[in-house]
């Protein structure tokens, strides 16, 4: 089954936390991120994530069977607001929920 493709990019803010495995520290109360997502057909996707005021990027893979997200890489967890973007698109994300 095809993946559906997607490329698009979002903002929001929210608090920033760093986890170095083994603290969570709280970087800023509130700061704008930028996450751009790129999932082709194949389903073999990425996203870069910046917070351009605190010079911040991660950036990572995601995996799909079909429209269902099947595995991540590049950073601990997934932010919810980037679950909450894909949900909103018809993607499956309940792995990255649990």
């Amino acid at each position: 089954m095809a993946t559906q493709i997607l490329i698009e990019e979002f903002s929001f803010q929210s608090p920033i936390n760093i986890d170095n495995g083994y603290t969570n520290n709280n970087i800023s109360k509130q700061a704008k991120s930028t996450i751009s997502v790129d999932i082709p057909e194949d389903g073999r996707g990425s996203f870069q994530w910046e917070v351009e005021e605190l010079e911040l990027y991660e950036e990572g893979g995601l995996w799909f069977e079909g429209n269902e997200l099947t595995d991540y890489d590049g950073v601990f967890e997934l932010p919810v607001q980037l679950l909450d973007f894909l949900e909103s698109k018809g993607y499956n994300v309940d792995y990255a929920r649990d």
